[in-house]
């Protein structure tokens, strides 16, 4: 994240994002990464890559969990797709 951090404060939003991409790839259960990253797609609207996310995240979580997170990708399916 110290990354991703560095690239926020010189004004690179896109590279920011990609730093913390790639360091949820590597760490997926790093809830700080999963947060910041679920965060900055809402921001920014990107309603394609949350699903995904969130359809990922489900996938590898204990089923308690995943009912959840599957809830929350169908409802934004059909709120925002």
């Amino acid at each position: 994240t110290a990354l991703a951090d560095l690239r926020e404060r010189l004004g690179d939003a896109k590279a920011a994002l990609r730093a913390l991409e790639r360091g949820l790839e590597k760490a997926p259960g790093d809830a700080r990464l999963y947060e910041r990253v679920t965060a900055t797609y809402r921001e920014r609207g990107d309603h394609r890559a949350l699903l995904a996310l969130l359809v990922q995240e489900a996938e590898r979580r204990p089923a308690d969990e995943a009912a959840d997170l599957y809830r929350q990708a169908a409802q934004l399916a059909r709120e925002r797709m």
